[in-house]
């Protein structure tokens, strides 16, 4: 396994870490700790992979809810993002919790926005496993939903 420090600037930087296996990747981190609640985002596509996550980090003492979200850029929304805080509310999320992408670009998208905007900004990790996962939102940082192109759209409909 290989671990990357990125820096985005100089207050803020995380490591990356690149590997094979999903189980050596999660025994070299330290997010997994006892007590903690987390919301653990998937697809269907990545439920095997969410699985092995969540088994983890319930070996490690965490208390783990798990959420499916569907694939699609129709995912992005406000909608979807009310639902995930209700899921973070159910799961007793507080601001020493934690969530979980694991999935492509549309859940490490939304899991990063919940993430952010959850109690003013909770720990998330992105395991990421599709390319679009990879550099969008889990290294690339860009996390968001697309609540502004729809209202965009709805205004150029009404000027029609």
């Amino acid at each position: 396994m290989k671990t990357a420090d990125i820096r985005i600037c100089a207050e803020h930087a995380y490591s990356v870490k690149v590997g094979h296996h999903i189980a050596d990747l999660m025994s070299a981190s330290s997010w997994a700790t006892p007590n903690r609640n987390a919301l653990l985002l998937c697809t269907q596509d990545s439920r095997l992979v969410a699985n092995e996550v969540r088994d983890f980090a319930s070996a490690a003492g965490m208390n783990v809810t798990v959420v499916e979200v569907p694939r699609g850029e129709e995912t992005k929304s406000l909608s979807t993002v009310q639902n995930l805080w209700d899921s973070c509310a159910q799961a007793s999320l507080d601001r020493a919790g934690l969530i979980i992408a694991v999935g492509g670009g549309t859940v490490t998208d939304v899991a990063g926005f919940v993430a952010a905007t959850w109690m003013r900004g909770v720990d998330w990790v992105a395991i990421p496993t599709t390319t679009a996962g990879i550099v969008d939102a889990a290294i690339g940082g860009k996390t968001g939903i697309n609540w502004a192109r729809s209202v965009m759209e709805r205004l150029k409909k009404k000027g029609d």
